[in-house]
Parts: structure tokens; sequence; C-alpha cells
């Protein structure tokens, strides 16, 4: 079992962060800006910060709660941070967590 929660929250955060990339193009592209440097930047910045926080994070959910947070994501387009703001599922622990940090893009790039 520790495998498949381990796997799902891997596709948990591989899913977020493909959101999460996707919207900073779409950013980058409506302010004149190189899309695909924004990505670059962002990844060698934040990507291993991003992936631990909510490795810690979700590990505390059941297998059933990480497969509801996944059907969500997937389904509707959003990362975690947004979710942690208004998913019924993560709303019982939000806390007991701290969502990443508006400013970790300015710390991390």
């Amino acid at each position: 079992m520790h495998q498949v929660k381990s796997d799902l929250i891997c596709e948990i955060i591989r899913t977020s962060q493909t959101h999460l990339l996707e919207k900073k193009k779409l950013n980058a592209k409506n302010g004149s800006g190189d899309s695909d440097q924004c990505i670059t930047d962002w990844v060698c910045k934040n990507a291993r910060y991003y992936r631990e926080h909510y490795g810690e994070a979700l590990e505390a959910y059941s297998c059933k709660e990480l497969s509801e947070i996944l059907k969500e994501l997937t389904c509707s387009k959003k990362d975690l941070e947004e979710m942690l703001d208004g998913n019924q599922v993560l709303s019982g622990r939000k806390n007991e967590q701290n969502p990443v940090n508006p400013e970790s893009d300015k710390k991390h790039g």
C-alpha cells in the first residue's frame, strides 16, 4: 500500500506542477515575456521545494483522499495551492499545514 500512496503523491504533484507551469507560461506570454525562459527559471529555482513541501503535506492523507485530490486536480486544471484554498478534502487539514508561501517565487525564483 505504501507504494500506491507514494505513486499517488508523485502523480498529484506532477499534475499540479504541470497546471501551475501552464498558467505561468500563459502569464508570461500575456506579459510579452519569454515564456520558455520563465518556465525554465521557475523549475530550476522552485521545483524541488514544491515537490518536498507538497510531498510532506500530502503524506497525512489516505489513499482514498489522495485519489480524490488527483481526480479534482485532473478535472479542474487547478494546482495544489488553489485547492488548499477551496477543496473540501483539503480544507479539513488546511489549518494543520501551510501552503506554499506566495513569496516562494521571489525567494526561489
